[in-house]
């Protein structure tokens, strides 16, 4: 066999193998990677400034806003609005906590994503992060997203199987495949040559019993009460009951309902109830809330969403390119009963927070203005 019609069996099977396998994903580490590999190309691997627009449902330009966003998985935001309006949220080591105008919030919206993971520079950094945000890194479901497939990271409902690397074929096949199809052609050329005097045998201990399989025909049907075995009833099967079988007409009427149900069963089940007596089920389930999840773009590797606890939405835009740096072109929030916020995204640049960049005391501390690059 030349190297050329190898390759041709190789290729062939393999397509033909990923054709019938069922839908399978890479192994979450492998996504982790790739996701890291696509946010150091795109340059976010460095503490990074976003300043956007803000819209409310169908109110555009309700405020402006600065987020600042470290790969160590720290983020704060600014929001700027009229009537001198000051909003400010911090997110660290996993606590969001807020302030309006210096004062503390304790009931606030959720605008500010964890846009650090966007940063992951590491497939190890990336997982780290996932766990912070209670995400299940080693669950990976499959999903539509726009117009492609997403990877769906902490999807515990739908998770399907890991796809395994493809096997390295070399050498080893093509003698493998010479093997086989000598065997082959020697098993053929015999049962040409021994055609019906084929003799199967098995064996009981040391004796061999030899079986003419011209000798062989289909069994006739069994005659009830007769009870034997193998020469008797000409059959081969055992009949452990003498009692001959009824069939459902021949049920008296007064057992025919138990026979069919069961000794426990009611009548009531055989005129299409619903339940069993006695037991009660909800009309309906309630739906259980999504897992926090991790969406990633199965082509590029770009993250292109997550969903938090409570049902929260977050969805990132394609791309944009600001002198080098890629980031998110919009960031739009949908929170259950509240109004769809969206970020668009004017400028971004990298940044070299100062230490108390990310502390509490930011969130009382006076105005400033915005740092520029």
């Amino acid at each position: 066999m030349k190297r050329g019609a190898l390759g041709l069996i190789v290729g062939v099977g393999s397509l033909v193998a990923a054709l019938s396998a069922p839908a399978s994903v890479p192994r979450p580490e492998r996504i982790e990677t790739a996701v890291a590999k696509t946010n150091t190309k795109a340059g976010r691997g460095r503490a990074l400034q976003i300043e956007f627009v803000m819209q409310v449902g169908d109110r555009s330009s309700v405020a402006e806003g600065v987020l600042v966003t470290d790969p160590a998985g720290m983020a704060r935001l600014e929001l700027r609005g009229a009537n001198g309006l000051l909003e400010r949220h911090l997110l660290h080591g996993g606590e969001r906590s807020a302030a309006r105008n210096g004062e503390t919030l304790t009931d606030f919206r959720y605008f500010l994503p964890p846009l650090f993971v966007l940063q992951a520079a590491t497939g190890r950094g990336l997982h780290e992060l996932l766990l912070g945000l209670n995400i299940s890194p080693d669950a990976v479901g499959l999903a539509e997203c726009g117009e492609g497939d997403c990877l769906v990271m902490g999807d515990l409902t739908h998770a399907v199987g890991y796809r395994e690397p493809p096997v390295p074929l070399g050498l080893e096949l093509y003698h493998e495949l010479v093997a086989f199809r000598l065997l082959e052609e020697a098993a053929l050329e015999e049962m040409r040559r021994a055609r019906w005097s084929l003799a199967p045998h098995f064996e009981i201990g040391s004796e061999r019993f030899d079986v003419d399989l011209r000798a062989w025909e289909l069994p006739g049907p069994v005659e009830h009460p007769t009870a034997t075995v193998g020469a008797e009833a000409g059959s081969g099967i055992i009949s452990d009951s003498a009692d001959p079988l009824l069939s459902q007409e021949e049920l008296p009427p007064e057992v025919e309902a138990e026979t069919l149900l069961g000794e426990f069963a009611s009548p009531e089940l055989a005129l299409g109830s619903d339940a069993l007596p006695g037991a009660e089920f909800p009309e309906e389930v309630p739906e259980q809330p999504l897992s926090p999840r991790l969406w990633v773009d199965r082509a590029s590797f770009e993250i292109r969403g997550m969903d938090a606890s409570g049902g929260t939405s977050i969805r990132l835009g394609p791309a944009a390119d600001f002198q080098g740096l890629r980031v998110p072109a919009w960031i739009r929030i949908e929170e259950p009963g509240k109004r769809e916020v969206l970020f668009d995204v004017v400028k971004a640049f990298a940044v070299e927070p100062a230490a108390e960049a990310f502390s509490r005391g930011w969130l009382f501390a006076p105005p400033a203005d915005f740092p520029q690059p």
